[in-house]
């Protein structure tokens, strides 16, 4: 399933913010593309977003909200939220700006005031780049109460079915979501490996497996364990053994 680019504009000048929607729209329209934009007038609602698992191809971000904590949010976007293929924009008054916003790994600094030529140069940049790096196999991508999300692989710890329920639960290092969809369709979606059919209701990544027990599977982000099938244990311990490049402890 292929998603649309999702676009995040954040600065406290809402004239600005629409100004830059305004061109992608106008963009868009001409280039017959989609693209999905949110505006946020805050850092902090932007962070809320990104914490509760939302996720950015690209975002253009002011470098003078509240005493610079655009850089702030950036920093947490790689360091903490691990989104390192995000194309990050900043928009800044003047033309120098101090060499610590470099380490968050801006694609491009904007001069302000901006210019329709500068955002237009940024997102075909950008749309270049996502569409010639295959970058969607990197993802999972899933639909909820009308909203789609896209999560990166290696933050997801673990799906399992919801009892008497046709919706799958999501469990990522960002929280917890459900949707409308069966394992087997999620696990034909996670192509490439890394994920493990460890019980006929579970999946699970194999990089988040601590411990691989007869008694069940236990993950590094908390003490639960995990049921396994007893009867396929042999053999998921093996592939297990196969795909994980970590060390193992097996309690058997």
């Amino acid at each position: 399933m292929q998603s649309l680019p999702k676009i995040a504009v954040c600065d406290n000048n809402i004239a600005v913010c629409g100004f830059i929607e305004t061109t992608i729209e106008k963009y868009a329209n001409f280039m017959q593309e989609q693209f999905c934009v949110k505006q946020y007038s805050s850092e902090l609602e932007l962070i809320s977003e990104l914490e509760h698992g939302e996720y950015f191809d690209i975002i253009f971000i002011s470098t003078g909200l509240d005493n610079g904590r655009g850089f702030e949010v950036c920093r947490r976007i790689r360091e903490e939220f691990h989104y390192p293929n995000s194309h990050i924009y900043f928009l800044h008054p003047g033309t120098e700006i101090n060499r610590t916003f470099l380490r968050v790994q801006p694609m491009d600094v904007l001069p302000m005031p901006l210019h329709k030529q500068d955002i237009l140069a940024a997102l075909q940049k950008s749309i270049s780049i996502l569409g010639a790096s295959g970058g969607a196999e990197e993802f999972f991508i899933y639909q909820s109460n009308h909203e789609y999300y896209k999560v990166l692989k290696g933050n997801i710890y673990y799906f399992s079915r919801v009892k008497n329920s046709e919706k799958i639960k999501i469990v990522t290092a960002h929280g917890t979501n459900e949707f409308y969809s069966s394992m087997k369709k999620v696990f034909d979606q996670l192509s490439g490996g890394g994920f493990l059919f460890i019980d006929r209701s579970i999946i699970v990544n194999i990089l988040q497996i601590e411990h691989f027990k007869l008694e069940g599977v236990k993950l590094y982000h908390d003490d639960e364990i995990l049921p396994i099938s007893q009867l396929r244990y042999g053999e998921l311990l093996a592939e297990w053994r196969k795909l994980s490049s970590k060390n193992f402890f097996i309690n058997e």
